[in-house]
């Protein structure tokens, strides 16, 4: 996604790169590809990761699959974002707005009984975890607006890419069990940083 908005931010808003935000999106490109290019991968049944620590390839790759898709929207959405708030809109009114949106696209999936199910015969434990999920999700989106609304969109765009930092973090205290560690896990994951800290102060 970060190509897709840098690629967008640069002809649509009309904003410009330095070399030390090229340099920088350059190495926040190479820390995600160096995980997938170098980390062990399993076969056998589909299963997230095994005891070992190894990821299930086919796992690995519809997970890919699913995240082209997520950078083409995703990387989109903040110049629509951008052009929104810079009308006059205000980023609250956005967040509300988006995910109205959201609400009636998924909506119909109710009307599934097993969807219906899920939902209602869910164990507390997990309900509550997806609150509060959501509660995190919903705060950061509304961040992301106000961000867009002050800054530029490839700068603010390029330092949500510290996400996959906080994941390793976090995954470690609370899901290190079902997790991969591996050198070249946090090698890409330092890469990443660095090339952000690249556009941060460029």
């Amino acid at each position: 996604n970060p190509l897709v908005t840098v690629f967008l931010a640069v002809l649509v808003l009309e904003e410009r790169l330095s070399a030390l935000m090229v340099l920088g999106i350059f190495l926040s490109l190479c820390g995600p590809l160096l995980i997938v290019m170098k980390e062990e991968v399993r076969d056998g049944p589909p299963v997230t990761c095994d005891d070992s620590g190894k990821i299930d390839r086919r796992i690995l790759y519809r997970g890919m699959l699913y995240g082209i898709g997520t950078a083409l929207f995703w990387g989109s959405s903040a110049i629509f974002i951008k052009l929104a708030v810079r009308g006059g809109g205000s980023p609250f009114t956005g967040t509300l707005v988006a995910y109205l949106a959201a609400s009636l696209f998924v909506s119909p999936s109710l009307l599934r009984r097993k969807k219906r199910k899920e939902i209602f015969e869910t164990e507390p434990k997990l309900f509550r975890m997806a609150l509060l999920s959501g509660m995190c999700t919903n705060v950061a989106q509304l961040m992301r607006f106000i961000a867009l609304a002050y800054g530029s969109v490839i700068v603010v765009s390029l330092m949500g890419r510290t996400v996959p930092l906080w994941v390793l973090i976090f995954s470690f205290l609370f899901n290190r069990e079902l997790e991969s560690f591996s050198r070249w896990v946090i090698l890409g994951s330092t890469l990443l940083f660095s090339g952000t800290l690249l556009i941060i102060f460029s």
